[in-house]
């Protein structure tokens, strides 16, 4: 399977399959300059996991991001910062939030907003969001939780609470 484009949407068809890429760089005048992409952890390859049929990871788990999260709202005392999901390329059934303060989850703080507190000021906000798949037709089991759909920062809050 070989595809010459920006992304690879993953499908069953590849589940079990290494995937690798290269970039390859041209200018007028020069010779291309072919380079092997690097995924995370240093690997220049990866392997897709087997699917199966019970709903768990790899059942059509190998989603493409479409559209990066985010976050809105201003990172101001007392304001709310509000988490925007992802769009993916296939559904999920259901989305989970954890925000986190310099990559410490914030207890209780796992909904879509977050209220910037005092004990938040120069500090990094960020919200974790992860997709779900929908289980499978034949599965009684619940959804795992297969694929972190972002991790977006706010900048730090930078004002003192009112007097």
């Amino acid at each position: 399977m070989a595809a010459t484009s920006k992304a690879l949407t993953l499908t069953r068809a590849h589940a079990g399959r290494t995937v690798s890429c290269h970039q390859v760089f041209t200018a007028p005048g020069y010779a291309d300059l072919t380079l092997p992409c690097t995924f995370p952890g240093g690997a220049t390859s990866v392997t897709i996991p087997r699917t199966d049929d019970t709903g768990g990871p790899g059942s059509d788990a190998a989603w493409a991001i479409t559209a990066r999260a985010g976050i809105n709202g201003r990172a101001k005392f007392g304001r709310k910062l509000r988490a925007i999901l992802p769009r993916l390329s296939a559904p999920a059934a259901s989305y989970t939030y954890q925000w986190l303060r310099d990559n410490r989850p914030i207890k209780n703080a796992t909904t879509a907003t977050y209220k910037i507190r005092t004990s938040d000021r120069g500090r990094k906000i960020r919200v974790r969001i992860t997709a779900t798949s929908p289980p499978a037709l034949s599965s009684s089991r619940p959804p795992k939780p297969n694929a972190s759909a972002a991790d977006t920062s706010a900048p730090p809050p930078s004002k003192e609470p009112p007097p």
